[in-house]
């Protein structure tokens, strides 16, 4: 039993920092994101932060990690079959579109760190990886199109994902790596990425008959 608790309370003391960590990377305000700054975020000691990342790339690379969980989280969850039964192609990709950017706008400091780090290295991203991307595109794409999606034709299948995936990257870029949009959006100025991008998404999406 006391086993069981500590190691409760040292999962609990993990996740804690994983949050403190994210919260301030997805603050601007926060500038670099240091050890002490986490730790006094989360209410524990340095030594504490220490015990359980030995280091700063440590600590990054597990909010990494937490941040693609959450990603397919918000996928299965908003994009869930049940809550889009009576929709439209034009709604769901409305939907697909706006949900997707939103979740880029909250989570744009975790983002912009994963892939700076992605960058940042010479080697390739894992096959896992990889994988895990193709497998969101595909996705998202069998929710835009519905229970069409197994009949249409290898061509109309990746005219789907194509537009799927251009949308993503496209509000990435702008979202998370522009700063100049980034800037405008926190101005409060007309914004029509939104917009632009649902009408990416249906020049491909024309290709497939209604």
């Amino acid at each position: 039993m006391a086993n069981l608790q500590r190691q409760t309370r040292s999962q609990v003391t993990r996740a804690a920092f994983l949050e403190a960590a994210i919260s301030l990377l997805n603050d601007e305000s926060t500038g670099d994101l240091s050890m002490p700054g986490v730790a006094q975020a989360a209410g524990k000691s340095v030594g504490a932060l220490y015990e359980h990342f030995g280091s700063k790339d440590a600590l990054l690379a597990a909010v990494g990690e937490a941040y693609v969980a959450r990603r397919d989280a918000f996928l299965n969850e908003t994009f869930a079959e049940a809550r889009w039964s009576e929709s439209t192609r034009v709604e769901r990709v409305d939907g697909f579109v706006r949900s997707f950017a939103e979740w880029y706008r909250q989570n744009r400091g975790v983002l912009r760190l994963v892939i700076l780090r992605a960058w940042s290295t010479e080697t390739q991203p894992s096959e896992a990886s990889v994988e895990g991307f193709r497998r969101n595109i595909r996705f998202v794409g069998r929710f835009i199109v519905g229970s069409r999606f197994e009949e249409l034709t290898p061509a109309q299948a990746r005219a789907t994902e194509n537009g799927v995936h251009y949308a993503i990257i496209l509000a990435r870029d702008a979202l998370v790596i522009d700063d100049a949009t980034q800037q405008i959006l926190e101005a409060g100025a007309p914004s029509h990425l939104e917009e632009d991008l649902i009408e990416i998404v249906n020049g491909f999406l024309d290709r497939i008959p209604s």
